[in-house]
């Protein structure tokens, strides 16, 4: 399970679609940049925050190798949670949190 908070730092109420990236960055085995894990959209009034969960299954986390078949690789996943794809900027700007998580 994943969890991040969601602030409206604007002035004036709306929506926000808060996107979950799975990253792979120390495989050797061809992986894309980022995937897509999931998405939600909500409502926030104008200096409101909620706490959104995010379900990850093992699936979610694994790899496709070059046979296509999905594989759970050992090693550091890096999980992102913000309001677009992340990059420098929006990590400079606070508009994406990342964390490291390990698989065995």
């Amino acid at each position: 399970m994943v969890s991040a908070r969601i602030t409206n730092t604007g002035k004036m109420d709306g929506e926000e679609v808060a996107e979950l990236y799975v990253s792979h960055p120390n495989q050797t085995t061809k992986t894309p940049i980022r995937a897509l894990k999931g998405f939600k959209r909500i409502f926030l009034k104008a200096g409101e925050s909620k706490v959104i969960t995010f379900e990850l299954s093992s699936q979610d986390l694994s790899v496709v190798d070059s046979e296509g078949n999905l594989k759970n690789l050992p090693g550091k996943v890096l999980i992102s949670v913000g309001g677009r794809q992340p990059d420098k900027q929006t990590q400079a700007e606070k508009k994406t949190v990342q964390e490291y998580i390990t698989l065995n």
